[in-house]
């Protein structure tokens, strides 16, 4: 899932939307939220296809979900494939490591992005698809989600298809990008806390300037064993836009094309549930783009704090949706 971004800022938000509370007012209203960085040790995950002698870790080119079985941890890292890590701690590793094996053929990788155990044992994951072939003469993709599950913790997947994608007549194969011509990927998933739904927080990279961004679609958590066309986006104030083909209004809008050449974005959104703040926390990779070059990109993206007023209008958005 190379996408040939490095982030420009980092965006946090404290969501009520799965906790069905409003947001903690902030000590002086209208201020961004801040984040203070403690030294920490370099910690490196095993990885994708890691070396067999271990000497150095493999790929990690997204999300790297984990859960627990018992007494055994279970993190899967992904670099156009899943390979699954096991011990009984995230800093001992060491039980396990293979290669995630799917039951289907698919155009392109798939990158195993989130992963939810159910009650029964049963593990599901969803996955970021990377097709190819879709602009003649280029490595451009356009991004799609699938889901999964796994009844021996992720070792062997079963495919329940295709959930999440972008409208279509929206590829761009004249885009500016360097590694994408549209699509709905980069993404994580939530049940909320009465498991009515799993809610899926998405990047949308089709259609016009007003669908791109950071999106939101949903679908019931009682579908999730047959979820193809259960899916639904959130657009224009309620539910209403199927996950296959629909369209979005984005929780964080894009300010410019990602197709242009000075495309400013966010994009991958992660959400976890932060026991400190006890509330549900998204991050969110805020981009500038000034070249596409992947070689390029460390010595050509500026850094700048986005505006608080972009903050606030996503808090907005957000406690809209929490209400429908």
């Amino acid at each position: 899932m190379k996408a040939g971004i490095v982030p420009a800022a980092t965006a946090v938000l404290a969501l009520a939307l799965l906790s069905g509370c409003p947001p903690r007012p902030r000590s002086r209203p209208g201020d961004p939220p801040i984040v203070q960085l403690s030294p920490a040790r370099v910690f490196a995950f095993p990885g994708a296809n890691s070396p067999p002698d271990k000497r150095e870790p493999g790929e990690t080119d997204c999300n790297s979900p984990l859960h627990w079985d018992n007494k055994t941890l279970y993190l899967f890292n992904s670099a156009g494939h899943p390979w699954r890590s096991a011990g009984p701690d995230l800093f001992h590793l060491t039980n396990s490591y293979l290669r995630c094996e799917y039951d289907t053929k698919a155009n392109g990788g798939r990158w195993i992005e989130c992963t939810w155990k159910a009650d029964d044992g049963t593990l599901y994951g969803w996955y970021h698809n990377e097709p190819t072939g879709l602009c003649p003469g280029t490595r451009l993709t356009a991004r799609k989600i699938g889901a999964v599950r796994s009844s021996d913790n992720g070792a062997n997947w079963h495919d329940l298809g295709f959930i999440l994608e972008a409208r279509p007549n929206t590829l761009r194969c004249d885009t500016t990008n360097y590694y994408f011509a549209g699509g709905n990927g980069d993404f994580s998933v939530m049940a909320d806390s009465q498991r009515e739904f799993l809610y899926f927080f998405i990047s949308t990279y089709a259609g016009d300037v007003s669908e791109q961004g950071v999106a939101v679609a949903r679908m019931r958590y009682a579908d999730r064993n047959s979820p193809v066309g259960k899916v639904w986006k959130w657009h224009a104030g309620a539910w209403n836009e199927p996950g296959l083909g629909g369209r979005v209004t984005p929780i964080f809008p894009a300010k410019v094309d990602w197709h242009m050449p000075d495309a400013d974005a966010f994009w991958g959104p992660s959400i976890h549930y932060n026991t400190h703040l006890r509330k549900y926390v998204l991050l969110a990779q805020s981009h500038q783009r000034r070249e596409l070059e992947p070689e390029r990109h460390l010595h050509l993206l500026q850094r700048r704090p986005r505006k608080s007023i972009e903050v606030e209008s996503a808090r907005q958005n957000l406690n809209q949706l929490a209400q429908r």
